[in-house]
């Protein structure tokens, strides 16, 4: 096959390889353009990991290429994300972990501020009841942002995962 650039080269076998629908990193792109083409370019010069790595930068950035960078340095067919392993929930574990610490502290938080605020307003005599109903709802918030993080945590057990499941929980829909 006759290619005019190096990056059209590296673009088809590119595409060739993901075609099956799986996850490959540069390093698989790299070794697969050279048992299928040869360690040489179309100007006569060696295909190096740089080279590669600069024609799929230059072709995801183009917005329409069809493929996507599934983590750092490893590339998908678009419409594979829906199907691909979540082989990023062992690093989202510790996430949600924080999360919901942080969510969990900044209840305690909200719960005291108010609670001191009320006290004040007790003495003072100037108790506003719109408080406790800014407190009550402050606090859904907080418990529904943890319910959140905990279903994004529960992901982890699914051996695949839909990207749509995710929008859901994360729009508030149950």
């Amino acid at each position: 096959m006759k290619f005019k650039s190096d990056a059209m080269l590296i673009r088809h076998y590119f595409e060739e390889l993901l075609s099956d629908g799986r996850e490959y990193n540069i390093h698989e792109v790299l070794a697969y353009i050279l048992r299928q083409h040869g360690d040489m370019g179309v100007n006569g010069k060696a295909i190096s990991y740089a080279k590669v790595q600069n024609a799929l930068h230059q072709f995801m950035r183009s917005g329409n290429s069809g493929y996507v960078m599934a983590r750092r340095g490893s590339y998908i067919k678009d419409e594979a994300v829906a199907q691909r392993p979540i082989s990023w929930a062992i690093a989202l574990s510790p996430i949600c972990d924080d999360a919901l610490q942080i969510l969990s502290k900044a209840e305690i938080g909200v719960r005291n501020c108010f609670m001191s605020y009320l006290s004040i307003m007790e003495i003072s005599g100037e108790v506003n009841p719109s408080l406790l109903d800014t407190e009550q709802a402050v606090i859904a918030l907080l418990e529904q942002a943890m319910h959140k993080v905990k279903d994004l945590k529960t992901y982890q057990g699914n051996s695949y995962f839909a990207p749509a499941d995710l929008g859901a929980a994360n729009s508030g829909e149950t």
